[in-house]
């Protein structure tokens, strides 16, 4: 009775285009599927095919539950057609394989692989599309069934395909169930709440950073093995590497390719920028060890044997590096998860999950606007209510929920995200994962509460650091100024002989909690450059200078704030001070703002060797929110962290105006 409906309903006639010498229906043609004559047909001939060349197919029943009214069946099958048509590839054969009860789907060219891997993947990609398609009480009443074909054995063609009548060799998967395998039930375990996220994802990037720390320690061994062998004819018998150098050497490089940020596994390392930050990394270590070896003699080893050791380990870093990032991202499986959510935060942490850097991937979001409902967030739907989280965790296989709303939600969601988080499913608050995944706080997305409640901004509580803190300001900044005293002195003769006009300048800046002091630089504009009002400095600024261009692209113009460091004003490490004028402007604007000055002013600071220059209200934005992450998380080794990059934002000379 289905099948006259549909031949109703498509107008079916024997018409459309010719297969072997049979006709499809405009029903079928409509549909984008073969019929079921011709599909069996075609199953037939991909078996023996498969048989021949002993190259595997996949054999996909779709089927919808027999309870369902036979208008709503019609309505899914059509659906289901469409769907399969615009999701699987040109070269995946579709039809009926039974009418009224079944289409089949039969999956050519696919590689042999162990267990149930492929199926898999084409469950979650079918189930996924059905999702996008469909409503979620819909796509829990269709079933999926896998049947395989390997080692030349055919696979078994029937006209029916209730889940239940699989055959040991066939791959069932129904919606509304959810396979486990080990790997789910060992994670169970670990699943955790809010905060103690940052540990796990952060553990994640920790250990991609480990492994690429004793790749290039093995790399740096192999290097100055090749190394000696070359220039000295030894074999590797009697070839005795001085243990003295190679430790030397086992420090300096990572620490010259950490400083280059080439630790970082969220970026790119195929990139020519890259390539070219990985090979000065190498070369600065390089020189570096020659500085050592001269001042102590016994740690010395041969410059033939330095040289052929760093070019052959630059070329090494590089392929290694290469190879890292194309490994990394072929095997960085991402684990589901539903967005509670879609209003602007929901939006938000979606487009940060589509990211390469993401551990997660959105399977769908919550809402319980009724008009998101069926709507989607970029290619993401709106599946179903908040009250709804458990049973939709379940259909769409999602191991984590991550909160995209207020905490002041209803007791209702409390009590069903609890219920979730009670069965082993990882609830992650929003916030958390924005700032886990990119060192920011999401200031446009928190709430006054959020500053009572998050864990962090210790220091401003605790004296006995900020007392280490400024003792750690005055040792770092005197010596500093011993050491740069003749680059200050050559800076001071070039500046005067390039322009008229006074070697240093004072400008006002807001300091810890709003103090305006004077900060001290070098002058790198001409004289009176702001005599028509005060504005954002540009690239290429007209105002500037010839050496003010180059003390601005080395940083050498912030030298002299080290006496404003001296004097209590400003550390080392902190938010960058902004003027008064500017301030004013940014606190109507931007939300938090102010908060930024609860702390000193810094000469670098977390914004400053993360983010561009900026000269704009959204530029201001992006950097407090690093400033933000650097209040949050202060201590002593992100200081040490971010003196170490900024040494490479230095050498590079990244953001300079």
């Amino acid at each position: 009775m289905l099948l006259s409906n549909l031949k109703g309903i498509f107008n079916g006639k024997d018409q459309g285009p010719v297969f072997d010498g049979h006709y499809s229906s405009a029903m079928d043609q409509n549909l984008g599927i073969y019929g079921e004559e011709q599909f069996q047909e075609m199953l037939a001939m991909e078996t023996k095919r498969s048989k021949r060349s002993s190259r595997p197919f996949l054999l996909m029943h779709v089927t919808v539950s027999e309870d369902t009214e036979e208008a709503e069946r019609l309505y899914l099958f059509k659906r289901i057609a469409l769907i399969l048509n615009s999701i699987t590839r040109d070269i995946d054969i579709k039809g009926w394989h039974s009418y009224e009860k079944c289409i089949g789907v039969i999956f050519t060219e696919i590689r042999p692989v162990s267990g149930h891997a492929i199926e898999s993947r084409i469950h979650e990609k079918i189930h996924e599309g059905l999702l996008k398609g469909l409503h979620l009480d819909q796509v829990s009443k269709i079933n999926l069934s896998f049947q395989s074909s390997t080692n030349g054995q055919s696979a078994a063609i029937f006209s029916d395909c209730p889940v239940s009548s699989c055959t040991p060799h066939e791959h069932s998967l129904q919606y509304g169930q959810v396979e486990t395998g080990p790997s789910d039930t060992q994670e169970g375990s670990s699943l955790v709440l809010e905060n103690t996220a940052e540990g796990k994802i952060e553990h994640g990037f920790n250990r991609q950073m480990s492994l690429l720390l004793l790749g290039d320690l093995a790399l740096l061994g192999f290097a100055a093995f090749m190394g000696a062998l070359f220039r000295l004819g030894l074999f590797p018998s009697n070839a005795i590497l001085p243990l003295a150098s190679l430790a030397v050497a086992a420090v300096l490089y990572p620490c010259m390719l950490f400083i280059f940020d080439m630790y970082n596994v969220s970026r790119s390392f195929r990139s020519y920028d890259s390539i070219l930050r990985t090979i000065a990394a190498a070369g600065f270590a390089t020189l570096l060890c020659g500085m050592v070896f001269y001042l102590f003699p016994e740690t010395h080893t041969g410059r033939g044997v330095l040289l052929l050791q760093a070019l052959t380990l630059m070329v090494l870093l590089v392929l290694w590096r290469v190879a890292f990032d194309i490994l990394w991202r072929k095997t960085n499986s991402k684990k589901g998860a539903i967005v509670v959510g879609a209003g602007q935060r929901g939006k938000a942490i979606c487009k940060l999950l589509n990211s390469p850097i993401s551990p997660y991937k959105v399977r769908g979001l919550l809402d319980d606007d009724p008009q998101k409902q069926g709507t989607t967030v970029g290619p993401h739907m709106v599946l179903g209510t908040t009250g709804q989280i458990n049973e939709v965790m379940k259909e769409v296989w999602a191991k984590a929920a991550i909160l995209a709303i207020p905490r002041n939600c209803n007791r209702n969601l409390v009590r069903k995200v609890l219920e979730a988080r009670m069965r082993g499913i990882r609830v992650l608050e929003m916030s958390q994962v924005y700032e886990n995944l990119t060192g920011r706080v999401p200031v446009q997305h928190i709430q006054d509460d959020w500053f009572l409640y998050t864990d962090g901004f210790y220091i401003l509580s605790k004296e006995y650091v900020q007392k280490f803190k400024r003792l750690f300001d005055i040792f770092s900044s005197s010596l500093l100024l011993f050491l740069a005293s003749p680059v200050i002195l050559l800076t001071a003769i070039a500046i005067r002989l390039d322009s008229s006009g006074p070697v240093f300048y004072r400008q006002d800046r807001v300091g810890k909690l709003g103090k305006v002091f004077s900060i001290v630089k070098f002058r790198s504009m001409f004289e009176n450059a702001e005599a028509k009002g005060i504005k954002w400095a540009t690239k290429r600024d007209p105002r500037v200078t010839r050496v003010g261009r180059w003390i601005r692209l080395f940083r050498i113009d912030e030298i002299p704030q080290l006496w404003n460091v001296l004097k209590g004003e400003m550390s080392l490490v902190g938010p960058r001070p902004e003027r008064p004028e500017f301030v004013k402007e940014l606190e109507a604007v931007i939300p938090y703002y102010a908060v930024r000055h609860c702390v000193p002013p810094g000469v670098t600071g977390w914004a400053q060797v993360s983010y561009p220059y900026g000269a704009s209200v959204e530029d201001a934005l992006h950097k407090l929110e690093y400033d933000l992450y650097y209040i949050k998380n202060m201590s002593i080794l992100l200081d040490l962290k971010i003196a170490m990059k900024t040494v490479g934002v230095v050498l590079i000379g990244d953001g300079a105006r």
